[in-house]
């Protein structure tokens, strides 16, 4: 199943007419799920910051982020592929991928957890911009019997992106 859904992307990835659009850009995240576990308050310090690269090529997306913990030592990297599309100014996408959450802090080491996740983006574009949210679901950490063992679960984020895309903006779909 799992190979039939992967030729299936990189069929739709190789169906565009030539041309594709690269968005680089920047993300701020807030790991909803981990604090609602933890019973924490809203806390800026909390935030992650980072970068974002899509590509998109036609109705295929390739989406992949990092991003950083601004109180210490939390990394998330993801990389996911799905589909995408356009609607006038709004751009909606659906994936999934693999995610990584990295925790490192001096005199303690560092462990790192690779998962599975799911993906939501929704954009609204504003000629070369678009600014939007996303939602990064880890779905091992979903089915998982104790999730607030797993450190995937500070990948359950929301996201604010704001990208600048290069490419064709006359053909975009």
């Amino acid at each position: 199943m799992a190979r039939k859904i992967v030729v299936g992307m990189l069929l739709l990835a190789l169906s565009g007419p030539g041309y594709a659009e690269t968005g680089l850009g920047l993300s701020a995240g807030y790991p909803l799920w981990a604090a609602m576990m933890y019973d924490a308050e809203f806390d800026a310090q909390a935030l992650f910051a980072g970068a974002v690269v899509r590509w998109k090529p036609s109705a295929f997306l390739l989406d992949a982020g990092v991003s950083r913990w601004l109180n210490g030592g939390l990394m998330l990297a993801y990389l996911d592929m799905g589909v995408c599309f356009d609607l006038w100014v709004f751009r909606f996408g659906l994936g999934g991928g693999i995610d990584l959450v990295r925790w490192s802090e001096p005199g303690w080491g560092s462990y790192s957890e690779l998962g599975f996740n799911g993906k939501l983006n929704f954009d609204v574009k504003l000629g070369r911009v678009t600014v939007g949210v996303s939602a990064l679901v880890p779905i091992d950490a979903l089915l998982s019997e104790y999730p607030e063992d797993r450190l995937t679960i500070f990948a359950a984020q929301p996201m604010v992106n704001v990208l600048y895309w290069f490419g064709s903006s006359s053909k975009l779909r």
